[in-house]
C-alpha cells in the first residue's frame, strides 16, 4: 500500500479547520480519517483535531486490524461514539466552543477488505478501471433534497444550502453512523476528502487526476491545486490510499 495526504486552507478562509490522520501500516492494514470542523474558527478546529487525535490513540490501542469486518464495525462504532461524547462534553463546558462538531470519514483498509464509516458530508471514493464510485452518502440538506427528487446532483453542487449538514460528531449526545464494507481489487485507490474538494472539483475530474497520476503524493497535490484554481472557497483535504 502507498498512502498520501494533503490539506490546505484554500483561498477564502483564514484558518484550516480540517484535520486528518493516517496510521502507520501495520501488517497490511492502515487506519485513515478526514474531519471537517464546524462551529466557528476555534470550535471547528478544536472539534476536528480532537476527533482525529481520539481516533489516532484508539487505532493503536484497539485491534482495528482484525480480518472480521463485523468486528471492525463494532470497534469503530465504539471509537466514534467515544469521540462524540468527548467533543460534546468539551463544548458544553466551554462557552467559546458551544455548538462545535465535525464531519468524519474514516476507513480501516487492507488489500483484502475495507471498512468505512461516515458522519456528515466528507466522502470516500473508490477508483479503479471501472471508474469512480462514491462509497459514502452525504448527511446534508441538499442530499435529502436530491433523494426526494427536488434537485439534481449537479444542482446540489451549486445550491446555497450545500454546506448545511444533518449529522456531525460532537453536536449531540446521540449519534448515528453509517458503515460500508468493500472487497477491493489490487490497485484500487481510495480517496477520503472534505467538501472543500468535492464542492470545487467534479467527480469526473477527481477520477481523471487520480487515475492518470502515478504517485498518490502528486495526485493529492493536484487535487488541492485544482480545487484552489476553481476558487478554493473552503479548506481542502484529501487522503489517497493505493491498495
Amino acid at each position: 500500500m502507498i498512502i498520501a495526504a494533503s490539506s490546505d486552507v484554500g483561498k477564502m478562509r483564514k484558518a484550516n479547520e480540517d484535520s486528518y490522520f493516517v496510521s502507520d501500516i501495520i501488517g497490511e492494514n492502515v487506519v485513515a480519517c478526514v474531519a471537517d470542523g464546524m462551529g466557528g474558527h476555534k470550535g471547528g478546529k478544536t472539534a476536528s483535531s480532537m476527533l482525529c487525535e481520539y481516533i489516532e490513540t484508539a487505532s493503536y490501542e484497539l485491534d482495528l486490524f482484525s480480518k472480521d469486518s463485523d468486528k471492525i464495525v463494532e470497534l469503530l462504532e465504539g471509537v466514534i461514539e467515544g469521540a462524540n461524547e468527548e467533543i460534546f462534553l468539551r463544548a458544553k463546558s466551554h462557552e467559546e466552543l458551544s455548538g462545535m462538531g465535525s464531519t468524519l470519514v474514516m476507513c480501516v483498509a487492507s488489500p483484502e477488505r475495507v471498512v468505512c464509516a461516515n458522519v456528515g458530508d466528507s466522502r470516500m471514493y473508490q477508483i479503479n478501471d471501472d471508474g469512480i464510485n462514491q462509497i459514502t452518502k452525504d448527511h446534508s440538506m441538499v442530499q435529502e433534497m436530491v433523494d426526494k427528487g427536488q434537485i439534481t446532483p449537479e444542482e446540489a453542487m451549486a445550491h446555497p444550502n450545500r454546506n448545511i449538514i444533518t449529522r456531525a460528531v460532537g453536536s449531540d449526545v446521540e449519534l448515528k453512523i453509517d458503515f460500508f464494507k468493500l472487497q477491493p481489487k489490487k490497485g484500487d485507490k481510495l480517496i477520503l476528502c472534505s467538501d472543500g474538494l468535492t464542492n470545487m472539483v467534479s467527480e469526473d475530474d477527481i477520477y481523471y487526476i487520480v487515475k492518470n497520476t502515478h504517485s498518490p503524493d502528486e495526485a493529492c497535490e493536484k487535487l488541492v491545486n485544482t480545487a484552489n484554481s476553481a476558487g478554493g472557497k473552503d479548506n481542502i483535504t484529501a487522503v489517497i490510499i493505493r491498495l
